[in-house]
């Protein structure tokens, strides 16, 4: 909702702030958040107490050094502002780790909440062009009001995986399925191409759980029905394909053949066609670092990374990052800042893989996680973050309740 406000007032009121509404109720809900955290470090001392004691001590030590650096408080507070972010969407996981029973009783109606105002402002924009495109080379194209096009992209694939794997014979999941559908064929970010692989996921999922019997039906039935679907829906995906979601993967490709190689191996090629401009940062990112160790471990903050690219220009100076959480985090706060920021991140990520969990949120926390690898900001970005720490927060709770249990 607030980047919906957020975009409606940049787009159509041109409005500037020194703080703009989000950073305000952000920060308003970090500080109780942080309270909240006090308030339970008094009462016991856990580890996930520790590991926030020694991030947030982390971070300090990390202002205070930028600030001896530079010796400037608007920069410090640039970087505060940033850093308030990661510490919202962190805090938050706790936070909601600890509720996960409530969070689990309201998860239905958060998310069909949610659902509802991002699908309207997508249809709304689709239909009356109102609000912001998602690509201004091809048309029709959405993003609702929101100002960025990440959380469209990411926000899209969750619900449409959410309502498939709820999937049942009803008008009502029917509809939901289908409007999910229709919200990234609006956006057509290059989201579109992973959902034939969740139907795949969806079947193979559906498949290994049924009895023999079932299986057996399953096979029988959807058979014509994929086969015919097939021979009916080709014509028109090929069209949708050539004049819509094949543009911007075209577009990938002549930069590809117009800009430097990242790597000079053919293997590598279909990922530079797709994300050149991210791989190449990425790459430029990763040399500066190791080639000043000193940074290794803390990192150079955002404002270093921000300055960095204003002075190599072109496009650098547009992105300014590369996009991939995991790249970024590493330049940003260092080997030290890395491993505190994604460590109870990789707890949840580990346990789902050891444990071959298959369930609908266990798939939603690992599809957002390789996005946030490759693809675009998650932990850093507070739209797209904060459906993640719902997700990883309910299901760390489900964890900690699991060994508790066993003990």
């Amino acid at each position: 909702m607030l980047d919906t406000v957020m975009g409606f007032l940049l787009k159509y009121l041109n409005l500037k702030f020194f703080l703009n509404p989000g950073q305000i109720v952000r920060g308003l809900l970090l500080f109780l958040l942080l309270i909240v955290l006090s308030y339970d470090i008094q009462q016991r001392i856990t580890k996930i107490n520790i590991y926030y004691i020694l991030l947030i001590c982390f971070f300090i030590i990390f202002l205070f050094i930028l600030f001896i650096r530079f010796q400037s408080f608007p920069l410090m507070f640039e970087e505060l502002s940033y850093i308030s972010k990661i510490l919202f969407i962190l805090i938050l996981i706790y936070y909601v780790s600890k509720h996960y029973k409530y969070f689990n009783y309201y998860f239905e109606n958060i998310i069909q909440i949610n659902f509802f105002v991002f699908s309207f402002g997508l249809i709304l924009g689709y239909f009356t062009q109102f609000g912001l495109q998602t690509y201004h080379y091809i048309e029709a194209t959405s993003k609702g009001m929101f100002y960025g096009g990440n959380p469209v992209s990411i926000l899209g694939l969750v619900f449409f995986i959410y309502y498939l794997f709820n999937f049942r014979f009803k008008i009502k999941n029917i509809l939901f399925v289908c409007i999910a559908l229709f919200n990234i064929h609006i956006s057509s970010t290059k989201v579109v191409f992973v959902v034939p692989l969740i139907f795949l996921l969806y079947l193979y999922e559906k498949f290994t759980k049924a009895k023999i019997q079932r299986k057996l039906v399953m096979v029988f039935a959807l058979f014509p029905i994929i086969f015919g679907g097939y021979l009916l829906v080709k014509p028109k995906v090929i069209d949708l394909y050539e004049r819509r979601y094949s543009i911007s993967i075209k577009r990938g490709y002549r930069a590809y053949l117009r800009e430097e190689r990242v790597f000079e191996t053919t293997i590598t090629a279909p990922l530079e066609m797709i994300g050149n401009r991210r791989i190449m940062t990425a790459k430029v990112q990763t040399a500066r670092i190791f080639h000043n160790p000193e940074f290794l471990l803390l990192g150079f903050g955002r404002t270093g990374q921000f300055q960095y690219a204003q002075k190599l220009g072109g496009s650098y100076s547009i992105f300014n990052d590369a996009s991939m959480d995991f790249i970024d985090i590493f330049y940003q706060y260092g080997i030290l800042g890395s491993l505190l920021i994604f460590i109870v991140i990789f707890k949840v990520i580990f346990y789902i893989i050891k444990n071959k969990q298959r369930d609908r949120n266990s798939i939603i926390i690992l599809i957002i996680f390789l996005y946030s690898f490759f693809a675009g900001h998650v932990i850093n970005a507070t739209t797209s973050g904060t459906i993640f720490a719902l997700f990883v927060g309910i299901k760390l709770g489900e964890i900690v309740k699991y060994r508790v249990d066993k003990r």
